[in-house]
């Protein structure tokens, strides 16, 4: 993928001119292929809101949707590019039917009502590619449960106007609520531990050993949801696994 090629160029470059510590490299080659990723999206996102004449729909639906998904978890693509599809695809349909449907004050509350029980009851919701340690699991339900219930105040009261925009802002609450409902199973946590080499997602590595922080690090933030990122990317990972493997345990 031009991402992950781009972020290793952008990590040797660094390397070479000594601002990037190279046992560090594949902590930063993640990051920034991540980066790179996100910042196409919106992108995207924003250039969809112009050619459909106004780019506040772009704000509206990433203000509604990306605080929330954050914490609430859920589907997530399997490559970039079906995560550039997804993502544009449907801000595109929210723009379009936010044209034809009138958010009234009772689809408001349904809608915010509906996330905030996924948030209080089943988030964060993790998909076979983002699996979350125990402690983030309770930090990011804490997070998502307080997002989601000021938006409920929000509707219940009724305090944001009745524009275009608004409505595509609780419509991007839907897109939520469909990729909160794609299930995260046994099966597909199974195929999870494919994706990491068998590896748990904690471990307990040994001090004062930088390729077991930095191991850590890359599986904490999902590392290998591109197919096995983290043993593709660095021979370095991939040596030192049966290693990490007697500690981790």
């Amino acid at each position: 993928m031009w991402e992950r090629t781009l972020s290793q160029k952008s990590v040797r470059l660094f390397c070479e001119q000594k601002v990037i510590d190279e046992a560090k490299a594949d902590a930063y080659v993640y990051g920034y292929e991540l980066l790179i990723s996100s910042v196409v999206s919106v992108l995207l996102v924003v250039l969809i809101a112009v050619v459909c004449g106004d780019v506040r729909y772009a704000l509206s639906f990433l203000i509604g949707f990306i605080p929330q998904r954050i914490y609430i978890g859920g589907y997530h693509a399997t490559s970039h590019t079906k995560c550039y599809l997804a993502f544009s695809g449907l801000e595109l349909i929210c723009i379009l039917l936010s044209k034809t449907i009138v958010a009234n004050h009772l689809f408001r509350i349904l809608t915010t009502a509906a996330l905030m029980g996924i948030a209080i009851f089943f988030s964060p919701i993790e998909a076979t590619n983002k699996p979350l340690s125990e402690k983030k699991r309770s930090s990011y339900k804490m997070v998502a449960s307080v997002l989601s219930s000021i938006d409920f105040l929000l509707a219940i009261f009724n305090v944001l106007p009745y524009t275009r925009h608004v409505v595509c802002y609780y419509l991007s609450k839907w897109v939520l609520i469909v990729f909160s409902t794609i299930p995260c199973n046994g099966v597909q946590r199974e195929h999870n531990k494919k994706l990491n080499n068998g590896l748990p997602i904690l471990h307990k590595v040994p001090p004062k050993r930088d390729y077991g922080r930095y191991f850590c690090i890359m599986a904490e933030k999902g590392g290998t949801s591109h197919g096995g990122l983290t043993e593709k990317l660095s021979p370095f990972f991939h040596a030192k696994k049966q290693e990490v493997n007697a500690y981790g345990r």
